[in-house]
């Protein structure tokens, strides 16, 4: 390895050996013996000739090659990237969490229960909050059983029903909804609802009922508190609503 280093001192080396020689420097258990020749050329003085290297030079050239040249600062472009890189991430991740939570709460939501009126035959479907409905001969209800909001239950119904609505707590009410516009909110009370397409007749017949009419964007929600004997028809197709006081008590 001398005569490797004093080859490498007079710049004789081939890349080769050059690359030998690095490896050989870098490795450290190979240091304490340079240091050692170091040391012993410092006792000594400077050698005679240019036939042995001077191991001090040798070593501050050799680690100029050797040492890693320090990582220039980032400039303002890549700390961009790199803050872009991290928010494309983040979002990732929190659209990954949205998808998982709307997964996990689609697949506990209950299942939907649906009465169909089959054979031209009446149905009556008691629901959970103590209510029935007495469904004409084509007609349809569906609702979810566990949704239960702090509002009470909601149903949706498509054709003609006879409702009863049983005495509900305090702040509960049943909602029977015939299209995503008309709601139709008791707390206790019998009425007959008639829906065909976009239109919704309510006839009370005892304790009370509140029709919504939820409209469109510029459009004003309606709201009425109808009374036993009162009549109330809408057409969304044309935005007409009707609302009459029966001449006549109403049949049950």
């Amino acid at each position: 390895m001398e005569d490797l280093l004093d080859k490498y001192y007079r710049n004789e080396c081939t890349p080769e050996e050059q690359q030998e020689v690095i490896n050989y420097l870098q490795n450290p258990a190979n240091e304490l013996q340079l240091r050692g020749w170091m040391w012993q050329q410092w006792q000594t003085g400077p050698s005679l000739g240019n036939r042995v290297p001077d191991w001090q030079e040798l070593w501050s050239t050799i680690e100029q090659q050797a040492d890693t040249q320090a990582i220039a600062a980032p400039t303002r472009r890549q700390r961009i990237q790199v803050w872009l890189a991290k928010a494309v991430i983040w979002l990732g991740f929190i659209l990954a969490l949205g998808f998982s939570i709307r997964f996990i709460y689609q697949w506990q939501m209950p299942t939907e229960l649906v009465y169909q009126t089959t054979n031209g035959q009446p149905l009556l479907v008691t629901l959970p909050n103590q209510s029935t409905i007495q469904l004409s001969k084509v007609a349809s209800l569906r609702y979810s059983p566990g949704l239960l909001s702090q509002k009470g239950l909601s149903v949706w119904l498509e054709g003609d029903g006879l409702v009863q609505v049983g005495r509900q707590p305090a702040g509960k009410s049943l909602t029977i909804r015939t299209s995503d516009q008309v709601a139709i909110e008791s707390t206790g009370g019998r009425f007959k609802v008639q829906q065909n397409g976009l239109q919704t007749e309510v006839i009370l017949l005892e304790g009370t009922v509140t029709f919504q009419v939820n409209r469109q964007l510029f459009h004003k929600s309606l709201s009425f508190t109808l009374q036993p004997g009162d009549r109330i028809e809408y057409d969304e197709s044309s935005n007409r609503l009707l609302r009459r006081r029966l001449s006549t008590p109403p049949l049950p």
